[in-house]
C-alpha cells in the first residue's frame, strides 16, 4: 500500500490491524502483570470496542461510512469511561471524512485533532491529561503523509497513572497504519470455540500462538494441557500443527499467558470479565403505566428491579432495569431514549459513568432533544425524583426541581454494622436534617441505635429507610 492515502479497500484492514495490536499490547501487559483488575477491566471493554467496530464496518463501502460504523460500532459496546472517551474520539475523527473518497495523514491529523477536543469537552479524566505531548504535537507538527502521522503516534510519552490504556491506542494506530495487512483471525484454522458453561466470576481467556522454532522450549501438548487443567477452571485446547486455539476460564489469566509465551508468538488474544460474559447483556426497561400529558420524558437506571420499581413510582417513564445487565453501555441507553414517548427526554444517571455515557449518547440522537442531568449516585437520584414528585409545570420547573434535590444529598456508603460510625464521620451531620439508607433486609435495630446515639448530637435528624436490593448501606445525607 502506498503510504500517502488510505482508500476504502485499505481502510478496513488497517483498522483489523489496529484493533489485532491492540489485544496484543494487551496481552503483552497481561504477561508483564503490569496491570491492576480494574485496568484489565478497562482494557477487556476497549478491546472489546474495537472489535465490534471492525465487525460493524464490514458491512460498508466508502471510507467516511467504514469509519463512522467503526466508530459507532466501538461505542455501542462501551460501558467504562475510557472506552466511551475513545468510541467519542473515533466518531467525532469520522465526521470529518465525510465526502472524502480517500485519506491522507494530514486528513487523519486533522480528524483526530477534533476527536481530541471533542473527548477534552465532556471529559476531564487522567485519559487525556496525564500527558498532553501527543495533543501538543498534533496541533504543532505538518502533517502530509501516513509516515508523519505513523512518526506522531508512536511518540514516547510520559508514564502516568490513568493514561497508559489511550497511549495504547495510539501505539496500535501506528501499528495499524504501518501494517495495513494483519494476519486475520478469520484465517485461523480453527472454528469458533465457546465455552459451554461460565461462572459468574473469574475471566474469559480466548487466544491463538503461533509456535516458533527460535523459542528455548518446544511445545509439548500433554504438558500444556495438563498445565491448563491446573490453572483454569474449565478449558478447551485445539493443535493444528505449529498453531494453537486456547478458550479458557480462568482466576488469573497471566498464570497462563505467560506460559504461551515460553512456546510462541499470540496471532490473536482476547480477555474479558466473566461476570459480565454469563449475562445477556441485555437489559429489560419498565415502562410507567400511567400516561404523560407532559412534553419531556424522564428516563434513568436501576441496579435492581425494587429499585426499577421505586424509580417507576417517583414519576419516570421509562426505567432501564439492570438487574440481568449489572453495566450499562451506550447501545442499551440509546435504544432507552428511542422508546422514550416525548420529544424531550431527561436522563437521570445514577453514577459517574452514566453521566458520560449519557452526553456521548445524545450527540448520537438527532430527532430527540437528550437534557443529560449531573447526577453520580443513585442516592442523588433517587432524592432529584422525590423532590419534583408533584411538579407539574414547564420543563425548566421540572428540571430545576430535580437538580435542587440532586445538589441537596450527599452520598455516602459503608458496609452493614458501620451505620453509625458513617454517619458520626460525615462532618455535617449536626446541621442535616435528613438522611436516608437504601439497602436490601435492613438491621432495623441498628438504624434505631443510630437514630438515638445520634439525637443528643442532632435531635431534629430524620432517618428513613428503603428496601432496594443492596448487600451495602447507601446513605443520602440532606445537606
Amino acid at each position: 500500500m502506498r503510504k500517502n492515502f488510505i482508500s476504502s479497500d485499505t481502510l478496513l484492514p488497517v483498522l483489523h490491524a489496529t484493533s489485532l495490536s491492540f489485544s496484543r499490547l494487551f496481552a503483552s501487559r497481561c504477561a508483564k502483570k503490569e496491570l491492576s483488575e480494574e485496568e484489565t477491566f478497562v482494557y477487556g471493554n476497549v478491546e472489546e470496542c474495537l472489535k465490534e467496530g471492525v465487525a460493524s464496518a464490514r458491512k460498508e463501502t466508502s471510507v467516511y461510512q467504514i469509519y463512522l460504523a467503526f466508530s459507532k460500532g466501538c461505542l455501542s459496546k462501551a460501558y467504562t469511561e475510557e472506552a466511551a472517551v475513545l468510541g467519542l474520539f473515533a466518531y467525532e475523527c469520522a465526521l470529518t471524512f465525510k465526502g472524502k473518497q480517500s485519506l491522507s495523514g494530514k486528513d487523519w491529523g486533522d480528524g483526530f485533532k477534533k476527536g481530541f477536543l471533542a473527548a477534552k469537552e465532556i471529559y476531564d479524566g487522567p485519559i487525556l491529561f496525564a500527558d498532553e505531548s501527543i495533543l501538543k504535537e498534533a496541533y504543532e507538527r505538518k502533517i502530509d503523509d501516513l509516515d508523519g502521522l505513523i512518526a506522531l503516534f508512536s511518540l514516547p510519552h510520559k508514564e502516568s497513572k490513568g493514561s497508559e490504556v489511550f497511549y495504547d491506542f495510539i501505539k496500535a494506530s501506528a501499528m495499524g497504519f504501518a501494517s495495513p495487512l494483519p494476519i486475520s483471525e478469520e484465517s485461523s484454522p480453527f472454528g469458533e470455540m465457546s465455552l459451554t458453561r461460565l461462572e459468574k466470576d473469574g475471566y474469559r481467556l480466548s487466544l491463538r500462538l503461533q509456535c516458533l522454532h527460535s523459542k528455548n522450549k518446544a511445545f509439548d501438548e500433554k504438558e500444556f494441557a495438563s498445565y491448563l487443567k491446573v490453572h483454569s477452571r474449565s478449558y478447551q485446547l485445539e493443535v493444528n500443527g505449529d498453531k494453537i486455539a486456547v478458550n479458557a476460564h480462568v482466576d488469573n489469566p497471566a498464570l497462563i499467558v505467560n506460559k504461551c509465551q515460553e512456546y510462541g508468538e499470540f496471532v490473536s488474544f482476547s480477555l474479558k470479565n466473566a461476570y459480565v460474559e454469563s449475562f445477556d447483556s441485555r437489559p429489560s426497561y419498565l415502562r410507567n403505566k400511567r400516561p404523560s400529558s407532559r412534553d419531556r420524558s424522564l428516563l434513568t437506571y436501576a441496579p435492581s428491579k425494587k429499585c426499577a420499581s421505586l424509580f417507576s413510582n417517583l414519576g419516570a417513564e421509562l426505567v432501564i432495569d439492570g438487574s440481568n445487565c449489572p453495566l450499562l453501555r451506550v447501545e442499551d441507553l440509546l435504544l432507552g431514549i428511542h422508546k422514550c414517548s416525548e420529544g424531550n427526554v431527561i436522563f437521570l444517571p445514577t453514577s459517574r459513568a452514566q453521566c458520560l455515557l449519557g452526553k456521548i449518547a445524545s450527540r448520537l440522537i438527532y430527532d430527540k432533544n437528550v437534557i443529560v442531568l449531573s447526577c453520580s449516585s443513585l442516592q442523588q437520584a433517587y432524592f432529584g425524583l422525590s423532590n419534583a414528585l408533584f411538579e407539574e409545570e414547564g420543563l425548566d420547573a421540572l428540571l430545576e426541581s430535580i437538580n435542587a434535590g440532586i445538589d441537596s444529598i450527599v452520598p455516602l456508603s459503608c458496609e452493614k454494622g458501620e451505620l453509625l460510625s458513617c454517619l458520626k464521620g460525615y462532618s455535617s451531620i449536626e446541621e442535616s436534617e435528613i438522611a436516608f439508607i437504601m439497602a436490601s433486609g435492613q438491621d432495623e435495630s441498628e438504624i434505631e441505635e443510630a437514630k438515638s446515639s445520634l439525637e443528643e448530637l442532632n435531635p431534629y435528624l430524620e432517618i428513613g429507610s428503603l428496601d432496594i436490593d443492596s448487600s451495602e448501606y447507601l446513605i443520602g445525607v440532606a445537606k
